[in-house]
């Protein structure tokens, strides 16, 4: 990947000598040629030597002219061939150097003797409201005009099939987007169009043996593809992390026991029964211990990100509310996993990769990617996961991108990259 302030500087340059070079030129020989003339004018009245003398004085001032002239562009040439080279050179170099990251080894790995589970206990902190993960910088509409709405208000996903579904993932999407705009503005209405949505997420909900689901009732072809068609009903950890920070963000904020109630059931529903032949098995483990989210139960082999930090927002948010053993053990699981294998999804100057099945590049994915590890970082405070999100930012020249909708340095925060 080039440097971009190498390229500037190239660019700069190149246009410099292509506009100045000329017109240098141009002038350098205007002056000569005047100061030729006059000699000449000056010389015509002198001696009868000039008419005798093949190599007299006129001429060589007319040879000196031209060979000035010469000399110039020979040296301005030169100096640009020069400076091309080297910058080349420079470019050259910093498209290699790629930055290195070395992994500190984490000494105290545990197993889980009844799961087999691997995890470390990582130190967790609070974070400032600007670092979470959801963090908004202004507040939202209350309604939103890029989305559909039912006759209610509630937000609603237009299939291609042209009919309207709920969607667990836009409904606690859009509710955590009101509670950060509560936060920022302290609007009451706000909290009551969040509470509205939570109601509405509670009620579309299954619950069973003190857990709670979110269904989805539409087909859905995962990355665009219809080898990874999900059938309904069909179930995602898109929705329920992000439902558990929803119950979780409304106890905080409220301090409404039934917002705990609830968001013990969805914790629940995140338990460690690996059966995929069970519909609501979102977990599942690797051959080295490492513990996954899926997207939805049939499709447990992807090892996606996106997926993994939907879980780990989840309990993080949870683990605020009720620092259990249990919330503990799964945080610091599923952080441990990030910690072992995000090194898998990096492509080295160029985009990351979000699920290890597909390996699909995406710049929208390669920035959550970045703010997982910036965030992981700040709640952890280990600074390998600061490391790695650097050396994502660095491998991928954003600014390439300045027509894309995904154009990172739109929407990455700047004290994230501090």
């Amino acid at each position: 990947m080039i440097a971009p302030s190498f390229c500037y500087i190239y660019c700069s340059l190149c246009t410099f000598f292509r506009k100045m070079a000329l017109p240098i030129l141009l002038i350098s020989k205007t002056v000569f040629s005047g100061c030729a003339m006059r000699c000449e004018g000056v010389l015509g009245k002198t001696t009868l030597l000039d008419d005798m003398n093949p190599c007299s004085a006129k001429n060589n001032i007319k040879n000196e002219v031209q060979y000035l002239s010469r000399k110039i562009f020979i040296v301005l040439f030169s100096f640009f061939f020069v400076s091309t080279l080297f910058l080349g050179v420079l470019i050259t170099y910093s498209s290699m150097s790629i930055v290195k990251v070395s992994k500190p080894h984490l000494n105290d790995i545990h197993i889980d003797v009844q799961s087999n589970v691997k995890y470390h206990e990582f130190y967790i902190q609070d974070i400032f409201p600007k670092n979470d993960f959801y963090a908004i910088k202004s507040p939202v509409a209350l309604i939103d005009e890029d989305y559909n709405y039912d006759s209610e208000g509630y937000i609603v996903y237009e299939h291609p099939n042209g009919k309207k579904y709920y969607s667990p993932y836009l409904l606690t999407q859009q509710t955590i987007k009101y509670l950060g705009s509560y936060n920022l503005t302290q609007d009451r209405l706000y909290l009551e169009k969040a509470k509205e949505y939570t109601d509405k997420l509670f009620e579309l909900a299954e619950k069973k043996d003190n857990k709670m689901h979110f269904p989805h009732h539409y087909i859905f072809e995962l990355h665009g593809l219809p080898s990874e068609k999900l059938d309904p009903v069909w179930y995602s950890i898109y929705a329920q992390g992000q439902a558990l920070s929803v119950f979780s963000r409304m106890y905080q904020t409220t301090g409404d026991k039934k917002y705990l109630a609830w968001a013990n059931q969805t914790f629940n529903g995140l338990d460690l029964d690996h059966d995929p032949r069970k519909n609501t098995t979102l977990s599942y483990l690797d051959l080295e211990g490492h513990l996954w989210f899926g997207y939805y139960p049939k499709k447990q082999n992807h090892k996606s990100t996106s997926a993994l930090i939907r879980a780990v927002v989840g309990f993080y948010d949870y683990y605020q509310i009720n620092q259990t053993k249990s919330a503990s053990f799964m945080l610091n699981a599923s952080i441990t996993t990030f910690y072992e294998q995000i090194e898998l999804y990096r492509v080295e100057g160029d985009i990351s990769i979000e699920d290890l099945k597909h390996k699909n590049q995406d710049i929208g994915r390669h920035r959550l990617n970045i703010l997982a590890l910036k965030y992981l970082y700040r709640i952890t405070n280990e600074v390998y996961f600061n490391d790695m999100a650097n050396a994502f930012y660095s491998d991928y020249n954003f600014k390439k991108e300045k027509n894309s909708m995904y154009h990172l340095e739109r929407y990455i925060r700047k004290e994230w990259l501090e």
